[in-house]
């Protein structure tokens, strides 16, 4: 099983096989340009960077649904799933998605909280963030 922002690395969910991170306070584009060049064909770049602006106008946007960083990762996976779905995407950048992962875990932490104005604010910057590093911008 793969890392992710819901599973640990041993493929456990549970918040004690996790570490605790439950704040940021850095510079969210310095974190996200690890992810710059590792996607490399232009039509990839595209897809993925566009699905992140997009993304993050939706958790900036909605302001009922999304409550918690849980329902939040839980969402962005399945978005995610869904738009990699016939895509030769899958596996083609080794090391994006853990390098995706570990800025989103760095921002949203790896337990579930209220999402707040605050932590949405962070989430809308780190999914904008992880788009612009994808462009190399």
């Amino acid at each position: 099983m793969a890392c992710s922002v819901l599973a640990g690395c041993d493929g456990s969910s549970s918040p004690e096989s996790r570490p605790r991170i439950t704040t940021f306070s850095g510079d969210i584009q310095e974190v996200a340009a690890s992810l710059r060049g590792i996607i490399t064909d232009p039509q990839d770049i595209a897809l993925a960077s566009r699905f992140h602006d997009e993304f993050a106008e939706v958790v900036e946007r909605d302001k009922d649904i999304i409550t918690s960083t849980e329902m939040l990762r839980t969402g962005y996976v399945r978005a995610e799933t869904l738009m990699l779905q016939r895509t030769d995407m899958v596996g083609k950048y080794p090391g994006f998605g853990a390098a995706k992962d570990g800025v989103l875990s760095l921002v949203l932490g790896l337990v579930s909280v209220q999402l707040t104005d605050a932590k949405r604010a962070d989430a809308v910057k780190a999914f904008r963030a992880i788009a612009k590093a994808i462009r190399n911008e």
